[in-house]
């Protein structure tokens, strides 16, 4: 089978939406009227059938999963423990070609290879120019476009590839990533108490005024909400120390339209407090001219130092809903529920690993949250997708950093950290399948797992003398050569081949870098596509590392600013993931391997729907409670030997 490599940044996968997922006013409309006119509604399947539910937990490592579930660490009542207890389990699940989050993603809804769907990585070039593997065109049918093709209707909660830029990529009802364009930038205000002025004119509610706070200082702040309408929205801050000056004085602040705090503030932070260290503020745009006038923007509000007499306060990114139709928008903004900032990152608030899950876990509540209110609204939509990235989030910051063995019983701050993540996904899970029934079918899976990070090479520090004549693509673990504009394939090719034979010997630490090696001349033959597009050469690292390609420097082994990663080929042990199955009838059972190319399939055969037009995949064969027939799995592409 081809074993993949390839990119994924967090990151960069998170600026996706910067990459140029869609215009404003085109996704905006495509989302509500284009979806809702061509779309069967909610209720318009016909006969009752088995609901689906088709879930994917980002960067989930199965080792971790197991002995979470084994140490009675995942207890929520529909969630991660509850599916593993009762229900198929495949201990490894190896993604069908690649180890990257579009890549990965794409092939498993739509059981095909980059070669079918064309999605190579998480950034490749396509006719010369950048692109983003999560707004390309999928050429293959996917499982969303399958299931409406035969009537039944789709919710998805922010699934790669549902975010309504064309029809194909279209659902019946969902919230998919805004657009970065519409979404001005992040800020942060640090207020030295002894230099602020006094407070004047405030009136406080009667709680405050109970506590008589003797020292009050104030401030304004500006908020910009549309980068484009340039529309802002100014704010008052009230500051009080609430005890004793020292390192734990807690610094009280209240952020209102006015200086009347009557009613109470509209976001209140208390530095030093365990609780209440996030907040949120609400508006609503009024710009004539904005494409989401109407919206309602959120800001997300924490306190991100810890010195004495000051306080540092981080503001997220003044975020809004991508949601279709646009009742489901409406009814999401009327329960001040708003997309997070996905730009908002850990690095910028330097919070204890534990504290800094939570920020990472905002977006995986609010998809979750989200899924309630579709059912509030009776949207019991046939097929439901599923995206949870928190788990992924915090491997990226902190995999080289957690111990081995792992168990919980670690009181290291990274071991609580991904324990906090797994807890937080296992309870998100469960919000959304809190209606479940002994009738609907669950397919739970990740999409790659997460290899510790030792160093990042810079391959451009190899071929100091040639790294203007090619062009090179790095997506983690993956790196794709490409020719320049004014130069051949040839040309690239022989660069390439330098590169290699520099990059084959080169070890860090005694240990080997060098992963696979690919060269598009050697995949001339039938039954052996290409998978990566326009590049000529394609090299993956071997476990432990990721690449760059910085031309300026000449420097080869650099320190990681990400301690997780992945990308590498899909035979490498820590790239596996798990898969987590429930239907009627199926009995609770496991086997030690699959590939992801048939979660579809099996997922589709339980459905009783047909499967994607271009699948490779074949369902499971998983024990009933009539058969005895031995669990096993029968794909078209079998995973190698981990190494």
């Amino acid at each position: 089978m081809f074993h993949s490599q390839i990119f994924k940044y967090e990151f960069a996968k998170h600026l996706r939406i910067a990459a140029g997922l869609v215009t404003a006013i085109f996704a905006l409309n495509s989302f509500g009227a284009a979806a809702g006119a061509a779309a069967p509604s909610a209720s318009s399947a016909g006969p009752k059938k088995s609901r689906g539910y088709f879930i994917s937990i980002d960067g989930m490592r199965p080792d971790y999963l197991e002995t979470l579930v084994r140490e009675g660490k995942l207890t929520a009542p529909r969630g991660l423990g509850w599916l593993y207890r009762n229900g198929f389990v495949a201990k490894k699940a190896w993604p069908v070609s690649t180890t990257l989050t579009a890549v990965s993603h794409v092939s498993t809804i739509t059981c095909s290879l980059p070669s079918d769907h064309g999605i190579i990585a998480n950034n490749f070039l396509s006719a010369g120019n950048l692109v983003s593997g999560f707004a390309e065109d999928i050429k293959s049918e996917t499982l969303w476009q399958s299931a409406r093709a035969e009537g039944r209707s789709v919710l998805s909660l922010a699934y790669v590839g549902t975010d309504g830029r064309t029809p194909a990529r279209q659902v019946d009802f969902g919230v998919a990533y805004p657009d970065a364009k519409l979404i001005a930038p992040s800020q942060g205000f640090k207020w030295k108490m002894a230099e602020l002025p006094a407070a004047a004119g405030w009136t406080l509610s009667t709680e405050l005024n109970a506590r008589l706070p003797a020292d009050m200082r104030e401030a304004t702040v500006t908020f910009v909400l549309n980068p484009i309408t340039k529309e802002e929205k100014q704010l008052q801050v009230l500051l009080f120390q609430s005890n004793a000056d020292g390192p734990t004085a807690n610094i009280e602040v209240y952020f209102n339209a006015d200086k009347n705090l009557a009613a109470g503030a509209l976001a209140t932070l208390k530095k030093g407090a365990e609780d209440g260290e996030f907040g949120g503020l609400y508006f609503t745009e009024t710009a004539p001219d904005s494409a989401t006038r109407g919206f309602k923007r959120h800001v997300y509000l924490t306190v991100s130092d810890r010195q004495p007499g000051a306080v540092t306060v981080f503001a997220s990114r003044p975020t809004y809903n991508l949601a279709q139709p646009a009742s489901f928008r409406e009814a999401l903004d009327a329960q001040n529920l708003v997309w997070p900032d996905d730009g908002w990152r850990g690095d910028k608030t330097p919070l204890g690993p534990v504290r800094q899950v939570n920020v990472y876990n905002l977006h995986g509540k609010f998809l979750a949250e989200a899924a309630r209110v579709a059912r509030k609204l009776k949207i019991a939509a046939d097929v439901t997708l599923f995206y949870q990235p928190v788990i992924d989030s915090v491997g990226h910051s902190y995999q080289a950093l957690i111990p081995a063995p792992f168990s919980s019983a670690n009181n290291d701050p990274y071991t609580q950290a991904i324990v906090r993540a797994f807890q937080n996904v296992d309870a998100n899970v469960s919000t959304v399948l809190e209606d479940v029934s002994s009738t609907d079918v669950i397919a739970l899976m990740g999409d790659h797992g997460m290899d510790p990070i030792k160093k990042v090479v810079n391959l451009a520090g190899l071929i100091p003398e040639q790294v203007n004549k090619i062009r090179v693509v790095t997506s983690g673990s993956l790196a794709m050569v490409y020719a320049q504009q004014d130069s051949t394939d040839a040309d690239a090719d022989e660069i390439a081949r330098v590169l290699n034979t520099k990059r084959v010997d080169l070890k860090f630490e005694e240990q080997p870098v060098n992963g696979r090696v690919f060269r598009r001349s050697d995949f001339n033959t039938p039954g052996k596509p290409w998978q990566f597009g326009e590049a000529v050469w394609a090299f993956t690292a071997d476990s432990g590392f990721y690449y760059m390609f910085n031309q300026t420097s000449r420097e080869i082994f650099i320190n990681a600013s990400a301690l997780g990663m992945h990308g590498n080929d899909n035979s490498v042990a820590t790239m596996a993931t798990g898969f987590l199955f429930k239907a009627p009838g199926i009995r609770k059972s496991e086997i030690d391997s699959m590939n992801l190319i048939d979660a579809v399939p099996t997922f589709t055969k339980h459905m009783g729907m047909r499967l994607p037009a271009q699948c490779r995949g074949r369902a499971l064969e998983i024990k009933t409670i009539r058969s005895k027939l031995r669990s096993t799995t029968r794909s078209t592409i079998q995973p190698t030997k981990a190494r």
